[in-house]
């Protein structure tokens, strides 16, 4: 298992040296089991560079060039300098795939903001990654996400001095900036749907752009069933594009479960596999876009998005083939699927 951790320069021990935390925050420090295998970091071009790093136990310092990201490998369990478990962990099992996945099982990774926060970071981190392609995005044990906690819902941060009402408000924003930034993202996003995807969870899998689930997973507008509206975070504008009006309105006026097949049958499931291929799947699917030109497939999901918010099919058509345009006479990728057909080979899109 590997981790993103943010490093910065260690008090004393030279400009070359770095200490890590975890991305919910704590202590400057590394935790006891963890092993240096990669990092990177931001230069004044804005380009990514490999430094390397050294093994860390509890206490020890990471030999980096400079401060950024630095990707640690998970020897046994890890745990936060506070001694509490990384509630979002953060994998990159192949080149140009990265998987997130929410880690509270025990509360089928509740949407608590002691969970958002970090997974936000988290997302906003891998955007910038220039060396992700797709991401993918999973829950741990038994369920997806099983929407709002409630048993404890967390602390959001700079709430201080402030009113139910405006806390309530700003809660609702950063859980609205999740599903924005999933869709924002530069990278295509795959839910991996290994179970529930209850409330905000099925929200979250409607904000991605592929969904891949098990015969286990299952979706619930969950709202209704509380005494509260079905419509949050988006849902009642995503689903109704992905399976339809009429069926989203049923599923979220009656507050039902729609089982695996159903949801494969109308659309909102992409395919169903087994839990033990779920990841594999995932990765196949990856393979396959990163495989494709890099602007082609940032420029596909832009325009995909920006068509279900259109509202004049000319304007919107216009904008398709500007797309279009713009990479054909500013690459040469044209040229390049024409020689590799020719030569029987994979193309080789260089985006120039």
């Amino acid at each position: 298992m590997r981790l993103l951790l943010y490093i910065r320069p260690a008090a004393g021990r030279g400009r070359d040296v770095f200490r890590a935390r975890t991305a919910i925050g704590g202590a400057w420090s590394t935790s006891a089991g963890l092993e240096c295998v990669a990092g990177s970091r931001r230069g004044a071009n804005g380009n990514l560079t490999q430094p390397t790093g050294t093994g860390a136990g509890e206490g020890e310092s990471i030999a980096v060039p400079s401060p950024g990201l630095l990707t640690l490998a998970r020897v046994g369990a890890f745990t936060t300098p506070g001694g509490s478990m990384s509630f979002v962990l953060v994998d990159k099992p192949q080149p140009h795939i990265t998987v997130i996945t929410l880690n509270r099982p025990e509360r089928m990774n509740a949407m608590a903001f002691d969970v958002m926060l970090p997974f936000k970071e988290q997302l906003d981190a891998v955007a910038h990654d220039n060396d992700t392609r797709v991401v993918i995005v999973t829950g741990a044990g038994e369920g997806f996400c099983s929407g709002a906690d409630q048993k404890m819902s967390g602390v959001i941060p700079h709430i201080e001095g402030l009113t139910p009402t405006v806390i309530a408000h700003r809660a609702g924003k950063l859980l609205d900036d999740i599903v924005l930034g999933i869709q924002e993202m530069p990278q295509p996003v795959i839910a991996a749907v290994n179970g529930a995807a209850v409330g905000g969870g099925l929200c979250l899998a409607a904000a991605c752009d592929i969904r891949i689930g098990t015969p286990e997973a299952y979706f619930r507008a969950a709202g209704i069933n509380n005494g509260l509206t079905a419509t949050e975070l988006g849902l009642s504008f995503l689903l109704p594009r992905i399976i339809g009006a009429g069926r989203s309105t049923e599923l979220m006026l009656t507050g039902r479960d729609m089982d695996a097949v159903e949801a494969e049958r109308c659309g909102l499931l992409t395919r169903v596999v087994t839990r033990e291929e779920l990841l594999t799947s995932c990765y196949e699917t990856a393979d396959q876009i990163a495989g494709l030109s890099r602007i082609g497939i940032e420029l596909t999901k832009k325009m995909a998005l920006a068509g279900l918010e259109a509202t004049s099919f000319r304007s919107h058509m216009r904008h398709e083939m500007n797309a279009q345009l713009y990479v054909r006479l500013t690459t040469k990728n044209w040229d390049e699927s024409v020689l590799a057909r020719a030569e029987g080979r994979k193309p080789n899109f260089r985006d120039m």
